[in-house]
């Protein structure tokens, strides 16, 4: 895939432990390099909401870095990060990653050559992005953090209404024809539709992209993406996104479990 590079200025903010952003990382899928085992400080706690539950690196791998992915389950436009470190003056270092697809990732902001001065930490920016990759170290205590928040909108151009394959293309192996039917919503020029496969694991199994819609006077269109299927057969997870003449996907607005046959 391709992504575009957005320009932008990122500053790191100090602020009180009291301070807030609107958290759409709240619940989210997220996972670590490791966890502290003999507390059961799991990766889980970094985003459910309760400033009382924190995660924690391995303990006797302090000063080796940890990462933890996150996963927004839709492509969003992020304006701010925040990462509430478990002490205060500790002297965290960490960065932060960001991408659309899961697999190219650009820096949002890098901090591993610095120290923080304080618990929590603010980053601004102006990106777009799914996924967020974290790494994080603490040389004398090993990295641990109560709470992970993300201040950022659903970027969505259309409605997607229905996926449907034709009868007797969804074969593993095969070329599956899938018709998508579109609802216009905030209409950008020069879009198309992008339909994407992923296994039980969430591992990409393959893409296509369709024709860019041509909106009636009833404002809604239907086209079709001819995507490979899995070679094996089984359930997976389709994921249909618009995408931009830009060549990036800018909304996951419509997913569903299928069946390859």
């Amino acid at each position: 895939m391709i992504l575009t590079t957005v320009n932008q200025k990122n500053i790191t903010i100090n602020v009180s432990e009291n301070d807030e952003i609107t958290n759409i990382a709240l619940g989210k899928p997220v996972y670590a390099s490791s966890y502290n085992t003999d507390e059961n400080r799991y990766a889980s706690y970094l985003v459910d909401g309760d400033s009382s539950t924190r995660w924690a690196q391995q303990q006797g791998t302090a000063g080796q870095t940890s990462t933890i992915d996150l996963d927004l389950e839709g492509i969003y436009n992020i304006t701010k990060t925040s990462i509430d470190f478990e002490l205060d003056s500790a002297g965290y270092n960490y960065k932060i990653e960001y991408s659309i697809d899961g697999n190219n990732y650009q820096t949002f902001v890098d901090k591993l050559s610095q120290s923080t001065e304080t618990r929590k930490v603010i980053d601004s920016g102006n990106i777009n992005a799914r996924y967020l990759k974290f790494t994080v170290n603490n040389n004398e205590w090993g990295a641990s953090i109560w709470e992970i928040q993300v201040k950022g909108a659903p970027v969505n151009n259309w409605s997607i209404l229905s996926a449907i394959f034709k009868s007797g293309t969804n074969v593993a192996g095969g070329e599956g024809n899938l018709t998508v039917k579109i609802t216009e919503h905030n209409n950008v020029e020069d879009a198309n539709v992008y339909c994407a496969i992923y296994n039980s694991d969430g591992v990409l199994q393959s893409t296509a992209l369709s024709s860019a819609p041509e909106f009636s006077d009833s404002e809604t269109d239907r086209v079709v993406c001819k995507v490979k299927m899995p070679e094996e057969k089984g359930t997976y997870l389709l994921k249909v996104f618009s995408w931009t003449s830009t060549q990036t996907p800018v909304s996951n607005v419509y997913s569903k479990s299928i069946t390859v046959k």
